[in-house]
């Protein structure tokens, strides 16, 4: 069976190819293009000369409906690859096992000629005649008006979204922690990644070491032992709290200096989560995390209106330099590549307030935001964090906070699973954040 394939990036193009190579069915079976397929020109010159069997196509690509609308007039067998390596590798065994089983083509003339029996009109006349009568018997339709349930299942491909800041303080970890917490809460497998070159956060904000003590159960710091080239254990335990699976930078381990854009995919790749969140906190002028983008299904910069950091996105106009400033540079760089590689990004407007002209903020920002987090009493807000919890388990906030994520959420899932009801997942926070301190006290005094 012959095999084309067209993805996004050249790195998921190999990837596939050596899934399908390694693959005890498949390798001796298969036969590959070796190119990827991602212009029209290429398309029309394989299927006009090598003839593929299976077209797989990722739904990535931004000229994605183009292709496939090309390849559906060719009359070509499309498989859609929606970020699921191994589902894709399931089904191609599939299509190997149809197509094994499709007759060779005989030539017109070896088939025979069908055999007419010619019957006597009068003869079968007399046949039926023959035959009794029966009592004829009419029956009544009754209508029984039913009411039927039906219930559809629908699978959800794997989605990366990058959730970040415009500047330091927007709320982009806010925004990340909750929206995890809110998808796996529809019973969905999350996972939370904090960028490994921020500074630890996230760890202490869930009281990781405290949980430790009670649960007998030590955090195992995955990403760094992938960065470092060991493998992804799954037996190991990950670590999981309000059912979420959690990488996130130990702050008791010396930090990662560096992190790569191979390297990341590796990390994201490995973990093959449902729906992976990455909080990159407010790095995008980092020329890593710029590569991750063209991977990611979602995009999210976070920004609260402060009229003073909004100014940052205006342009220093100087005969003398051409300094700007990285907020500058930052959305410089996403309208660029928006306009010239199609890959988009939203805005979420954070700390969000109808006591301000929103029109001139969303103005500055070029367009207006997706969605609107809104303000959060701090004494609330730091009670939460001492505590543990997380803003969307609080019955006070739930339903603004679901209703602020709604189109977040839409994207990233299909409409049938948004209103599936929300399974009891561990929403109990740990304890007072203070029993950290009071732990690092005792080290001290012990040193």
């Amino acid at each position: 069976m012959k095999i084309s394939i067209g993805m996004k990036s050249n790195f998921a193009f190999d990837r596939l190819c050596t899934a399908i190579q390694k693959d005890e069915v498949l390798t001796n079976s298969t036969e590959l293009y070796p190119k990827n397929i991602q212009e029209i020109s290429m398309l029309d010159d394989t299927l006009e000369f090598w003839k593929p069997d299976v077209l797989i196509l990722d739904s990535k690509l931004p000229n994605f409906d183009e292709l496939d609308d090309f390849s559906m007039d060719k009359n070509v067998e499309v498989i859609y690859f929606h970020s699921d390596y191994e589902a894709t590798i399931e089904y191609l065994k599939e299509q190997l096992e149809e197509f094994s089983k499709k007759p060779e083509k005989k030539p017109i003339f070896q088939i025979p000629k069908r055999q007419v029996k010619t019957i006597d009109p009068e003869s079968v006349k007399a046949v039926i005649n023959e035959q009794p009568r029966e009592k004829e018997i009419i029956y009544k339709e009754k209508v029984i008006e039913k009411e039927i349930y039906r219930t559809s299942y629908t699978t959800v491909p794997n989605k990366l979204i990058i959730v970040g800041s415009m500047w330091q303080g927007a709320g982009s970890t806010t925004v990340a922690m909750n929206l995890s917490r809110a998808i796996a809460k529809r019973g969905l497998k999350v996972s939370y990644i904090e960028f490994p070159t921020l500074k630890p956060y996230v760890f202490d904000y869930l009281a990781i070491p405290v949980k430790e003590e009670k649960s007998n159960q030590k955090y195992r710091e995955h990403v760094k032992s992938i960065l470092q080239g060991k493998p992804f254990n799954r037996q190991k335990t990950v670590w999981n709290d309000f059912d979420i699976d959690w990488y996130v930078n130990d702050s008791r381990e010396v930090p990662v200096q560096e992190c790569t854009y191979e390297d990341i995919l590796k990390v994201i790749y490995s973990i093959n989560s449902t729906i992976t969140i990455v909080d990159v906190s407010a790095n995008f002028n980092d020329q890593h995390i710029q590569q991750l983008l063209h991977h990611a299904d979602d995009i999210y910069v976070c920004v609260d209106p402060d009229p003073v950091k909004v100014d940052w996105l205006s342009s220093i106009n100087s005969a003398e330099s051409d300094f700007q400033r990285e907020e500058k540079k930052i959305i410089d760089y996403l309208n660029s590549v928006e306009e010239q590689e199609g890959l988009s990004f939203q805005f979420i407007n954070t700390k969000y307030t109808k006591k301000i002209d929103n029109k001139v903020f969303w103005e500055a920002l070029g367009k207006k935001p997706i969605s609107f987090f809104p303000v959060v009493n701090y004494e609330d807000l730091i009670q939460m964090v001492w505590d543990s919890k997380l803003l969307y388990d609080d019955s006070r906030y739930t339903d603004i906070v679901e209703k602020a994520l709604k189109p977040i959420i839409l994207n990233a899932v299909p409409r049938d699973y948004y209103n599936v009801s929300s399974k009891k997942g561990n929403s109990k926070g740990s304890s007072n954040l203070l029993n950290i301190f009071k732990k690092h006290k005792g080290n001290e005094e012990v040193n």
